[in-house]
């Protein structure tokens, strides 16, 4: 497997009108399909309870990446961090699904490259 750079995508989605937590097996659905979509394949997502009255979902792909969704409920809010060693990876292309899945009314978003002094 060759691997590059690291890319680290994280959001925090503000305010989403698509409760999709309110039914775990709905949203693991959802995010099948949508990695389907993107030909990313995952292992089996991980529903646990968080310590801070949420949801932790995480998933791995390909063994070089993951997926960490963080959901808070009683704020409609919650924060997603992607993150790949694989350059063929298209993070900005899933992010954008997930962020129309769940419709936020506000976005703060940032990506950052990991690691790029270990390939120069």
């Amino acid at each position: 497997m060759k691997t590059g750079f690291g890319r680290h995508y994280m959001a925090d989605l503000y305010l989403c009108q698509n409760a999709l937590w309110e039914d775990p097996g709905e949203l693991e659905a959802v995010l099948n399909r949508l990695t389907t979509a993107e030909n990313i394949h995952t292992t089996a997502w991980r529903f646990e309870t968080s310590n801070l009255r949420g949801m932790r979902i995480s998933g791995e792909i390909n063994d070089a990446s993951y997926i960490v969704i963080q959901i808070f409920p009683e704020q409609n809010f919650l924060t997603v961090d992607l993150f790949s060693w694989l350059p063929q990876l298209d993070l900005q292309s899933f992010s954008e699904s997930l962020l129309n899945t769940f419709a936020p009314q506000v976005v703060a978003e940032e990506t950052k490259i990991r690691a790029e002094h270990l390939f120069k």
